[in-house]
């Protein structure tokens, strides 16, 4: 909102007698609205379509070139047309848009939502356009508000605020209210003066507010008709691939900690991004989804503004990012050198948040509503990343009219994210060497631990406590760690007392 104040003078009275008499602290300020005014700066049309056979509904939709894109234009004709009787057209109204644009097409049939175009300024065209020329049985556009009184009384909410007469268009000429009024700006325009009442500096704010508006016409069209052609459409979903992303927190005993988002296989595109966001949102901690920037694209270079997921709390590791990031251990490891992961946690993020558990199946039930066939999530965020459509058409005879039953098929490629959450608590830990599987004793479990982790066995690099294990301080663990504990555990001469292993 733009506001200019326009400050008054003091009367000459009230400078002297508040120089003499007013104490600092006992000021009271008076706001008085003298009046509110409307200029229309602009119009716009919004057609309320609805097309029916035999009196039933099939469709309901709005479809408008121009409408303004604010949550104000649209709140004012929401507020409207949830005064008739029928609220299914205020339902039609987004929650969500794009600010930077103009026009609306929103339909109560999402699969008919992509052929919306200017032929939906009245029913009978929308119906030519999805129903394959069908017969019109009768077919009428009017202003909605000569047609619906609740519209109509909604549409003057103004009234008790803003009187008639202080409704204009830019010439300054009177503007009679017949549509809905979105509020485009707000200006206060204020007098302040001051007097003196009871020892007391008393400061009155005489405020005029002064409201552009755009004005939006709505049309009511429709059309009842026959169809020739009877369409359905089907959809079902076939998995292409699953990509990980990982949330990542290492925490130190000192304090210092830093999250982190990683994936560096996930295709960044707003179909993508955007479903990742919304689940994340519906984590407690909201780090995470802090961490990930707006996207957008740019026409300029071509691409989006992001290339991958590879963002941290600490700027300066952001550059170091890697496929290592998908364990928090490692990359604990890696910057918390003199220390060891005490704590760790690796596992979907689906099983260990609530929130985000319930914001990816609010996501799944929203998908698969529109889709006949759908695949199984398993705990994963589906987006379609491709879709291909093919075409059935056979023909009936019904009461001897020839009918042609156009059959449209959908498929849809899906891709997966998987969002795991990995977390290290880097600590001190007293190195104890030849404890390899950390259990507080040296003995030949520990022995065989080390033998199948240097082998590969799968879980056993988990295991070991990578201190204890490089019993040398040289080159990591190796074979040579193996040897040096086997022969200690052996009791070779010198070899335990060597290396400070404690047998036991």
């Amino acid at each position: 909102m733009k506001l200019r104040r326009l400050i008054g003078t003091f009367s000459a009275a009230a400078v002297m007698l508040s120089a003499l008499s007013f104490r600092a602290a006992a000021t009271e300020t008076r706001l008085n609205v003298t009046g509110r005014y409307i200029t229309v700066t602009g119009t716009s049309t919004l057609y309320c379509g609805e097309i029916t056979e035999k009196g039933k509904t099939l469709l309901r939709y709005l479809w408008s070139e121009d409408i303004t894109n604010t949550t104000t234009v649209f709140g004012e004709v929401k507020d409207c047309l949830n005064g008739m009787e029928d609220k299914s057209f205020a339902e039609l109204i987004p929650a969500e848009f794009d600010e930077e644009s103009k026009g609306l097409a929103v339909c109560s049939e999402k699969n008919f939502t992509s052929y919306m175009n200017s032929d939906w300024k009245t029913a009978e065209g929308a119906a030519n356009r999805i129903y394959n020329e069908p017969a019109i049985k009768s077919k009428s556009s009017s202003d909605l508000y000569t047609r619906d009184e609740g519209f109509a009384a909604a549409c003057h909410r103004w009234d008790e605020d803003v009187p008639e007469e202080n409704i204009s268009d830019q010439d300054g000429q009177p503007f009679a209210v017949t549509c809905p009024l979105g509020k485009l700006s707000a200006v206060n325009t204020d007098i302040v003066t001051y007097t003196v009442e009871n020892g007391v500096l008393i400061k009155h704010i005489d405020r005029k507010i002064n409201y552009t508006c755009e004005a939006v016409t709505v049309i009511y069209t429709t059309a009842d008709i026959q169809r020739k052609t009877v369409s359905s459409i089907s959809a079902k979903e076939q998995p292409k691939s699953n990509t990980a992303v990982y949330l990542g927190e290492v925490v130190s005993e000192d304090g210092s900690s830093f999250k982190y988002v990683w994936s560096d296989g996930l295709d960044v595109c707003m179909d993508s991004v955007a479903p990742l966001k919304t689940a994340l949102a519906g984590m407690e901690d909201q780090d995470f989804l802090a961490l990930i920037p707006e996207l957008y694209y740019d026409e300029g270079t071509g691409s989006y503004n992001i290339s991958k997921l590879a963002f941290c709390s600490d700027p300066e590791k952001q550059e170091d990012m890697n496929a290592e990031w998908s364990s928090a251990e490692a990359v604990g490891k890696k910057y918390f050198p003199g220390l060891c992961p005490a704590v760790t946690v690796s596992g979907a993020l689906y099983d260990c948040d609530a929130g985000f558990a319930a914001a990816v199946d609010a996501l799944d039930a929203e998908r698969k509503a529109d889709i006949s066939e759908p695949i199984d999530a398993d705990k994963s965020i589906i987006w379609h990343s491709d879709s291909g459509v093919w075409t059935d058409v056979y023909y009936t005879i019904e009461d001897g009219v020839v009918v042609r039953h156009l059959d449209l098929h959908i498929t849809y490629l899906c891709d997966g994210i998987t969002v795991n959450y990995t977390k290290a608590e880097m600590k001190t830990v007293n190195v104890r060497k030849g404890d390899v599987n950390n259990d507080g004793v040296v003995d030949v479990t520990d022995l065989t631990v080390l033998a199948r982790s240097l082998a590969h066995w799968p879980g056993y690099d988990e295991q070991i406590n990578e201190a204890n294990a490089d019993i040398d301080g040289k080159d990591g663990v190796t074979a040579v760690d193996y040897t040096i504990l086997a022969r200690a555990l052996a009791r070779w001469p010198g070899y335990a007392e060597d290396y400070g292993i404690t047998i036991g």
